[in-house]
């Protein structure tokens, strides 16, 4: 199977609008692989904690991946850089959850 090759366990998959490339995200990072020769095509490391969500953005060049530890990052995935070494993500963004926010919030308090 084409995902046994990652060596780790996977938490996330994607596949970018053209059909061409699969991505997965788990324990040690992004790794891409194209769809047509099941061939690793890129692999992606930056997160400090295992990757948690993918997307891919609707013109297929860029990555978002989200984290167990709240990070948010992108990746360029442009038709230029596709087979590029990656270096960590380029922006990685603290997150948290929104339900998170909620609870650790004070009770709304009447108006008078």
């Amino acid at each position: 199977m084409l995902f046994a090759t990652a060596g780790f366990p996977l938490n996330a998959l994607a596949i970018t609008p053209d059909g061409t490339q699969i991505i997965v995200g788990g324990e040690r990072g992004i790794i891409v692989w194209d769809r047509a020769t099941a061939h690793e095509v890129r692999r992606m490391t930056g997160h400090t904690t295992p990757v948690k969500a993918l997307a891919i953005t609707p013109d297929g060049n860029h990555i978002i991946s989200a984290s167990v530890g709240g990070t948010i990052r992108t990746w360029d995935l442009s038709p230029v850089n596709r087979s590029a070494n990656s270096s960590p993500g380029t922006a990685a963004w603290p997150w948290r959850s929104p339900r998170a926010e909620t609870r650790s919030s004070p009770p709304p308090t009447k108006a008078s």
